[in-house]
């Protein structure tokens, strides 16, 4: 196993570690911003930065693989539907917002199923829209669990809706064409 890989399974290992200190943090916030709230950023922070770092080294070092095509975004998805549904419970982000993000990853998730199902084909190919939406859901992420000013978290909010449909239906688009092709 390559060191893209590894650094993609630390990072699902990191959801449940995100997980915990954020509830931890929520259900014991108490006004004052504690270590554990620096610790759910780091966490996150950490998250963020593998995600980057192990997508650089499967390019730079050619070291991509079929096993890293599911395990990088299976790693951004769970993190990311994670974060959102947590966003959810304590209202940090409106209950829509969290239900179009999950939407969409099942979606997408049971759309790969079915494509390997009838085609064989693991991997998918990554699309500027889904780079962008990642970003932006991981900048709602950080401005929510911070509480940043709503005339900030607002349109960055839109612009990542706007985006993860988007790329979900860019997604839909090319895997639809995948097996009608086949």
């Amino acid at each position: 196993m390559n060191l893209p890989n590894r650094i993609s399974i630390f990072r699902i290992l990191l959801v449940p570690v995100f997980i915990f200190l954020y509830f931890h943090y929520m259900t014991n916030y108490n006004g004052i911003i504690n270590m554990h709230f620096y610790l759910v950023l780091g966490v996150l922070a950490l998250a963020a930065f593998t995600d980057a770092l192990d997508g650089f080294i499967a390019r730079v070092f050619k070291q991509k693989t079929t096993l890293g095509s599911v395990l990088d975004p299976l790693a951004d998805k769970l993190l990311l539907t994670s974060c959102f549904i947590m966003l959810a419970i304590f209202n940090k982000i409106p209950f829509w917002v969290m239900l179009v993000v999950v939407a969409r990853d099942i979606i997408l998730s049971i759309g790969w199923v079915v494509r390997y199902v009838f085609s064989s084909i693991v991997s998918v190919k990554p699309v500027i829209a889904g780079k962008v939406s990642t970003f932006l859901q991981l900048c709602a992420i950080f401005l929510s669990i911070i509480n940043y000013n709503a005339r900030v978290i607002r349109p960055v909010t839109y612009a990542m809706v706007l985006f993860t449909l988007l790329s979900g239906l860019i997604y839909i688009y090319q895997g639809s064409k995948s097996l009608n092709n086949e």
